[in-house]
C-alpha cells in the first residue's frame, strides 16, 4: 500500500462519514420495525431488502472505496471517496422514501 499520512487521514474522515450512515441505517431499521409492530404489520421480502441494503450499503461502499484507492493519488482518492459517500446517501434516501410509502416495506391489506 502506498498510502501516506494524508491518505490515511482521508480514509479516516470518510470512514467516519460512512460509519454515521451505518448508525443512521440502524435507526431507520429499528424505527421502521417499531412502526410495523405498533401497526401489527409484517415486513414484505422487498421491505427486508430495503432495510438490509440501508445497513449494508455504507459498509460495502467503504470496502470498495478503500480497495479502489490503494494506489491512487490523493486528489483522485478524494473524488472516489466523495462518490462513495454520495452513493451511500442515495441508498439512505431510498429508505426515507420508503417511509412515505409504507406499503413498499410492509404487507398492508
Amino acid at each position: 500500500m502506498n498510502r501516506g499520512v494524508g491518505g490515511w487521514i482521508l480514509v479516516a474522515f470518510f470512514g467516519f462519514l460512512l460509519a454515521h450512515d451505518v448508525w443512521e441505517g440502524i435507526g431507520n431499521v429499528s424505527g421502521m420495525l417499531q412502526i410495523g409492530l405498533q401497526l401489527d404489520l409484517q415486513p414484505q421480502p422487498i421491505g427486508w431488502l430495503v432495510l438490509a441494503t440501508d445497513l449494508l450499503a455504507p459498509v460495502v461502499v467503504f470496502v470498495v472505496a478503500l480497495l479502489a484507492t490503494r494506489k491512487m493519488t490523493l486528489w483522485l482518492s478524494v473524488i472516489v471517496w466523495i462518490f462513495a459517500v454520495l452513493v451511500s446517501a442515495i441508498v439512505g434516501a431510498n429508505v426515507v422514501l420508503a417511509w412515505s410509502n409504507l406499503d413498499v416495506v410492509f404487507a398492508i391489506q
